[in-house]
């Protein structure tokens, strides 16, 4: 709520990339800071501020991935690229859930809070592993070239009169 609209305004000013990249490096920071750290005897305090390190993160990352995206494509593709943005995030989303599953079933269990730290501390470094990737994708973002238009009518918009179009259709 706080971090987004400034990271937005941000990467208006000194482009997608940087804030990208830095979003997603302090998320992975925070979640590999968890899953070093991460014991029945480390304090609230730390998990708080590491957590909170991570949250700043993907705050940062979240409202530029779809300017990014949109201004990348052409106007007449805006639709696709949108729908294919919303799509990626989803299954991005469901599939570290289930790496993450996977990997705490393989390391731990709800029985007990040593074993659920046992399976906690490798889930959480799988998912700092896919943010720490997803920033090294994010250096790979080049700044948006200006779209040439060359047709100034709306998409889908045809040259053929009302009339006609009410003959053709019937």
């Amino acid at each position: 709520m706080l971090i987004s609209p400034i990271a937005g305004a941000a990467s208006d000013r000194i482009g997608r990339r940087p804030v990208m990249v830095t979003g997603l490096f302090l998320q992975g920071a925070g979640f590999v800071w968890v899953a070093v750290r991460g014991s029945l005897a480390t304090s609230w305090t730390e998990l708080d501020v590491a957590l909170l390190i991570a949250g700043v993160g993907v705050s940062m990352a979240l409202p530029t991935v779809p300017t990014a995206v949109l201004n990348a494509v052409a106007p007449h593709e805006l639709g696709k690229a949108s729908g294919i943005n919303y799509m990626m995030q989803r299954f991005g989303a469901v599939f570290a859930i289930a790496v993450a599953s996977a990997v705490f079933a393989a390391y731990g269990h709800l029985g007990t809070p040593v074993s659920v730290t046992d399976g906690f501390r490798p889930a959480i470094a799988a998912c700092a592993g896919f943010a720490l990737l997803a920033a090294l994708g994010a250096l790979a973002i080049t700044p948006a070239r200006p779209q040439q238009v060359t047709d100034a009518e709306p998409v889908g918009f045809h040259h053929q009169d009302s009339t006609e179009r009410v003959r053709g259709s019937a």
